[in-house]
């Protein structure tokens, strides 16, 4: 709807721009449409099918099959709910699930055989569709990695561009490594290494997370200023930047733990005054 699209492209705009006021208002207006418009009401009972159908399928986890599969769709009540299950399971409707599906459509009979058909074409329309979105990102992926390989600085461009590295690129990314390893291709494997070595180490937690953990793990504040007085080294401005955007976030969550918050305010108290104590031993 290109009413809606237009309404989610204002509220991006406008919380780009910090206009919190403006923001809320539209935020206002959105639900209310949501809430009364036709097209709204459509879109809320889909997201709302939507999630009913990850929660089934949450509860299922290792034990969703085919079968289960097959019946699950069988069985949903609107083409919706279908389309939900072939977004977050469209692994599962492989050719052996359409044989199955193909099975019991030639085994039905009148009304259930014709149900039964129009649902196999609904699902291989779907399938086709979600098949071609994943291989058109697989192909972009491709594109973005060839041209990684061909730049000087790779640590620095692969950081400056993350908003890209997501998991079709590391498919492609590890399809093309296997690839090099079998061609014994020496340089593309060194190249590839090296953005998954930067990779890796862009993904590990921001330092002082270990020891901020470790503290809130203590079982009193004795503990937690013996631990920080060992752990002088490690506290720094870094350290007191990630402690002070936990107490932030503490305090702005309603119905937050309270004990958290005082706990973190004391952490930030004690490592303050380690950070303060050792830079006047510098001076």
């Amino acid at each position: 709807n290109p009413f809606f699209t237009i309404l989610s492209q204002m509220a991006n705009t406008m919380a780009g721009g910090g206009q919190e006021d403006l923001l809320q208002k539209l935020a206002n207006v959105q639900k209310i449409l949501l809430d009364e418009s036709s097209y709204g009401k459509q879109l809320k009972v889909q997201a709302e099918e939507f999630e009913a159908a990850l929660e089934e399928l949450k509860e299922l986890g290792e034990n969703l099959d085919r079968d289960k599969m097959l019946e699950m769709v069988i069985s949903a009540e609107t083409v919706s709910k279908v389309n939900a299950y072939v977004t977050l399971a469209r692994q599962v409707m492989d050719y052996e699930f359409f044989t199955s599906l193909s099975t019991k459509v030639d085994a039905a009979e009148g009304e259930e055989k014709e149900k039964l058909e129009a649902l196999r074409e609904n699902l291989l329309t779907m399938t086709g569709e979600i098949d071609q979105q994943i291989a058109a990102r697989i192909e972009v992926a491709g594109r973005n990695l060839d041209a990684l390989l061909e730049v000087d600085d790779i640590p620095t461009i692969v950081q400056a561009n993350l908003g890209a590295i997501d998991d079709f690129f590391l498919q492609v990314l590890s399809g093309r490594m296997a690839k090099a390893e079998e061609e014994k291709d020496a340089d593309t494997m060194a190249k590839l290494q090296l953005i998954i070595d930067t990779l890796q180490k862009l993904s590990q937690p921001p330092a002082g997370t270990e020891l901020i953990s470790k503290l809130l793990q203590a079982p009193d504040n004795e503990t937690r200023e013996q631990l920080i007085d060992e752990k002088a080294d490690q506290i720094n401005d870094k350290f007191l930047e990630l402690v002070t955007n936990m107490m932030m976030q503490a305090q702005q969550e309603q119905g937050g733990d309270p004990v958290m918050a005082e706990t973190l305010q004391f952490i930030y108290r004690k490592a303050v005054g380690k950070s303060m104590s050792a830079s006047m031993k510098k001076d």
